[in-house]
């Protein structure tokens, strides 16, 4: 609760210490996508994957200094084959416990004529040590091809349970459940969400709790269903929703375009009220809760708070 941080658009960044929100300047230029929060450190990544440290102790960039803020410019990351013949593009989330090895991450993913069966939405990366210091090993994860028929082509969210249990969402209803993920050998399963609308965020408060969000108010429920998630009717919303977090059954947070807000108290989903932002309906991209009653709300230029400063 007072150990937050804020990444996007060009290298923007911003930190929350327990009192009060102040600008942090991250030296990059490049719209920061994904944090990776560590026991010491954090990592901020960008495209293609680049990424800048804040007392991660890794190996910094040919003539990089530190920013005002203590932020700089880390090595270029160690990549597989595949990786380096270009299956990387935009990187749209990453996931990771602070104590785990591996963080798995998500990218959309294009797809050509001459290879439309190659690209794979889901990647990992750790940290090594190697010669001179630390750096960030990235790895495949799947077979060239396997996204194709798993549908995980392009991917734009994913969160765990724990470090070894993942859910990953993307277009065109695309849900794969990760067991394993933390060992040498994971299990990428797909699931049946029961729509063809894009899913831009999930949440998973246990292995057969998951919520996920995405296109015209959809909202999805997975309860430990074999092949599928349960649908979710009357979403008071028909905006794009982009992110979902919550702090158990009865306390869970979803935003989107247009400043909406929703919230389920265990039974049902309705709409929360925005104040203080005037002509301005900002889309929202992302939630996080510390605690019930203390929420933060990134999206297009704001940072919106319920429940005062935690």
């Amino acid at each position: 609760a007072k150990e937050v941080w804020a990444v996007g658009a060009r290298g923007a960044a911003a930190h929350f210490d327990g009192t009060s929100w102040s600008r942090a300047q991250t030296g990059a230029v490049e719209s920061l996508s994904a944090l990776w929060l560590l026991d010491a450190g954090e990592i901020a990544m960008a495209t293609p994957p680049i990424g800048y440290a804040h007392g991660a102790d890794l190996l910094p960039a040919d003539g990089a200094t530190p920013s005002p803020a203590g932020w700089i410019r880390a090595k270029e990351p160690i990549l597989p084959s595949a990786i380096v013949q270009g299956t990387i593009r935009p990187i749209t989330s990453l996931f990771a416990p602070a104590d785990a090895e591996w963080a798995w991450g998500t990218i959309v993913e294009g797809t050509s004529a001459s290879s439309p069966s190659q690209k794979n939405g889901i990647w990992r990366a750790r940290v090594v040590d190697g010669d001179g210091g630390r750096n960030v090993e990235f790895a495949v994860v799947l077979p060239p091809g396997a996204c194709a028929a798993l549908g995980c082509v392009q991917m734009q969210d994913i969160h765990g349970s724990s470090a070894d249990d993942l859910w990953a969402v993307g277009v065109r209803g695309a849900t794969v459940h990760i067991t394993g993920a933390q060992s040498e050998t994971p299990t990428v399963r797909a699931l049946n969400s029961r729509t063809w609308a894009g899913l831009n965020g999930v949440w998973a408060a246990s292995p057969t709790d998951v919520w996920a969000v995405g296109g015209a108010g959809t909202i999805r429920h997975y309860t430990g269903g074999e092949v599928a998630w349960d649908v979710i009717e009357d979403v008071p919303t028909t905006e794009d929703l982009h992110a979902v977090w919550g702090t158990s059954k009865a306390d869970i947070w979803a935003v989107g375009d247009h400043a909406t807000v929703l919230h389920y108290d265990g039974a049902t989903w309705s709409l929360v009220d925005v104040r203080g932002l005037g002509d301005r309906v900002p889309d929202l991209f992302t939630v996080w809760t510390s605690a019930p009653g203390h929420v933060w709300v990134g999206g297009d230029g704001v940072i919106l708070s319920l429940g005062g400063k935690p």
